[in-house]
């Protein structure tokens, strides 16, 4: 009994501070889940935006005002896909922030192998829940959800405005310095217009002669 006490004694010392460990991560779980949800809303709303075809995005400058600050956006993609990936850029760093001192504190509390889950799982979460999950369900509604996320959307990309210069000055600097010989394409080229014209032309008399065939009398109606 006397050899037993300490031991359950420890026992009961490392379950109290395993409770008071898990205690005082919470704050810290339940903001990595609300970060989790911010990365959610930009990944949706970036597979929503750019997966309406044209006919839903000209309906749309006459919707609701959800609908008609998305077709505001749309107008320029370039602005909208940089603040997007931007804020979730900022968003993913503020998580990985918090889960790395929270590993910490769990391998100086629970071990090594505690810290590998928990790493891995929530590596894991921010790709499922804020990336896949999110993306997936976006491209299925994207009118219903564009309506949504149009205005918050809107509030995200004039806070990103001021940064825009530096953000195409960064984003200059890394072409000339890795891929100085990169070209644009346009997007749509001359030889490509005069081979669609010539293409819908052959197709116009090709179906101009059938109906001429078609429609003519044969020599046996004719006597």
């Amino acid at each position: 009994q006397a050899i037993h006490e300490p031991l359950l004694s420890r026992w009961t010392y490392q379950s109290e501070e395993q409770a008071a460990t898990m205690i005082s991560m919470f704050p810290w779980l339940l903001a990595m889940a609300i970060l989790i949800g911010l990365s959610a809303f930009f990944s949706a709303s970036e597979a929503a935006l750019f997966s309406l075809p044209w006919q839903q995005r000209s309906r749309m400058t006459e919707g609701s005002p959800g609908q008609r600050a998305c077709a505001t956006l749309l107008l320029t993609p370039d602005r909208l896909l940089t603040a997007v990936l931007f804020w979730n850029l900022v968003v993913d760093m503020c998580y990985f922030a918090i889960t790395a001192p929270l590993g910490l504190q769990l391998q100086d509390n629970m071990g090594a192998s505690t810290t590998v889950l928990f790493s891995v799982a929530s590596l894991l979460m921010l790709i499922f829940f804020s990336e896949m999950l999110p993306k997936s369900l976006a491209v299925l509604r994207p009118a219903s959800l564009a309506s949504l996320v149009g205005i918050p959307l809107v509030l995200f990309v004039r806070l990103t405005d001021p940064l825009i210069p530096f953000l195409r000055f960064c984003q200059l600097v890394n072409q000339r310095l890795f891929w100085p010989r990169f070209e644009a394409e346009p997007l749509l080229d001359i030889a490509d217009v005069d081979r669609a014209v010539e293409l819908s032309t052959d197709c116009l008399l090709y179906t101009s002669d059938a109906c001429l065939l078609y429609t003519s009398p044969s020599p046996r109606d004719r006597g």
